[in-house]
């Protein structure tokens, strides 16, 4: 296989807090890489990244016909991106590449001449799957706390993200929040999604990861259109987490947080 055919490029936008994102790259990432010309042709990869200050370090390692190949990286981060230099030290070929991130999912590609060969996507290393079904996440227990709490917001709930770069590249994230009947808040089911089509070919990847993860010593409720959390195991002051919109049918609800607005749908 050619040198040009080992890496690709891939591009995602989404959007979390800039100064948590930088920190949450650090680590070790496990996923798939497709070749691009041939899709059926995949390769399991490893990155591994280090950060000082902006200033992002690590290497992917990919597994190509049994033989560990080790590409270091180089390069900087801002909010959720991450952009450097790719190179193979057998041959001094540098590449460039990108990653983004969101709900612990990376998005990771590396191309040459800003030409994709090969698209996939990461979850962090040892990271469980996800449940195909969520539904088994709302126990039949009720609160006991006496604390307020509108009842259409009991079940699970779903957001996705989008992003389109012409005719070319489509990526999507999907994450999950759920409000327990008792007053408990959980989250995750995360999963990402990334394909490319060009004159090169085609490529696509998935990944997903962790199972539902309940806030520890937090409860919420409600008063009118906010929501609460309220801290069971100090006293500190209560916290407004946010506002929601509901349809008259309860299927979608818009949940409004900070400057910004997220639409999610009721999967349970």
């Amino acid at each position: 296989m050619k040198t040009t055919q080992r890496l690709v490029a891939l591009w995602f936008i989404l959007s979390s807090p800039p100064s948590l994102q930088a920190q949450k790259l650090v680590g070790s990432w496990q996923g798939t890489l497709v070749l691009s010309q041939n899709a059926v042709m995949t390769f399991p990869a490893t990155i591994t990244f280090r950060l000082n200050s902006a200033q992002l370090t690590g290497t992917l390692v990919m597994q190509a016909q049994g033989v560990a190949e080790t590409y270091t990286l180089q390069g900087t981060t801002q909010n959720d991106q991450a952009a450097g230099t790719a190179t193979y030290p057998k041959d001094g070929a540098v590449f460039q590449f990108e990653a983004l991130l969101t709900n612990e999912q990376l998005a990771f590609g590396v191309g040459l001449n800003n030409a994709p060969i090969m698209a996939g996507t990461f979850k962090r290393a040892g990271q469980a799957s996800v449940p195909n079904q969520l539904k088994n996440a709302l126990p039949p227990n009720t609160a006991t706390d006496g604390l307020a709490r509108n009842a259409r917001l009991v079940g699970v709930w779903a957001t996705t993200s989008t992003y389109q770069s012409g005719a070319d590249f489509y990526g999507s994230t999907r994450s999950t929040l759920v409000f327990f009947a008792d007053g408990r808040l959980g989250s995750g089911g995360s999963s990402a999604n990334a394909s490319y089509s060009g004159n090169a070919g085609s490529s696509s990847g998935n990944s997903s990861g962790g199972g539902v993860t309940v806030a520890e010593g937090v409860r919420w409720y409600t008063k009118g259109d906010q929501i609460w959390l309220h801290a069971t195991q100090q006293k500190v002051p209560d916290e407004l987490y946010g506002r929601f919109s509901m349809a008259e049918n309860g299927e979608n609800m818009l949940l409004y947080r900070g400057n910004g607005k997220k639409l999610y749908e009721r999967v349970n």
